[in-house]
């Protein structure tokens, strides 16, 4: 992908998500454009195509789209895929070591205050919110129509 390609990609995504804008329905052909361009061009792969990440401080925010060809949908459910929860989770916690220098090297230790408000469908495009307060990680994924799934992510010593 070209970084023109990217950043115009980058800037749709951004005004899909920007603040109290409700009204997409202007929007749905060139979201589904951006669908199709990127399921037709990557390979089977077991991660969102991850958009666009930013990390200021205790803060990161990442945009992804979740593929429609990920492996974790085969049999989740058949005629009706979901992304399962974990998957979720384990996204949440590899963008948190990506972001947060001491995050990298604790551990995971547990989950708490999960909520799966909403399924996440094939196609999906996310914006996934990381805040870190001290030994945990509250992450946040909502889609143009809402939330999706929250919770904290708890991290320990490793030694």
């Amino acid at each position: 992908m070209t970084e023109t390609v990217r950043l115009i990609m980058e800037a749709e995504v951004d005004r899909l998500f920007a603040a109290g804008s409700t009204d997409h329905a202007d929007r749905p052909v060139q979201l589904d454009t951006w669908r199709e361009y990127f399921n037709e061009r990557l390979p089977e792969r077991a991660e969102p195509w991850w958009i666009h990440r930013k990390t200021a401080g205790d803060r990161a925010t990442a945009t992804l789209l979740v593929s429609h060809d990920l492996p974790c949908f085969t049999g989740h459910f058949p005629g009706a895929p979901i992304l399962p929860g974990i998957v979720q989770v384990q996204w949440a916690q590899a963008f948190a070591a990506d972001s947060f220098d001491n995050t990298a090297q604790a551990s995971f230790c547990g989950l708490a205050r999960i909520k799966f408000t909403a399924p996440v469908r094939p196609g999906a495009v996310l914006r996934l919110t990381l805040q870190k307060r001290g030994s945990t990680v509250d992450f946040r994924y909502t889609a143009t129509d809402g939330a999706r799934t929250s919770g904290r992510i708890r991290f320990g010593s490793t030694s």
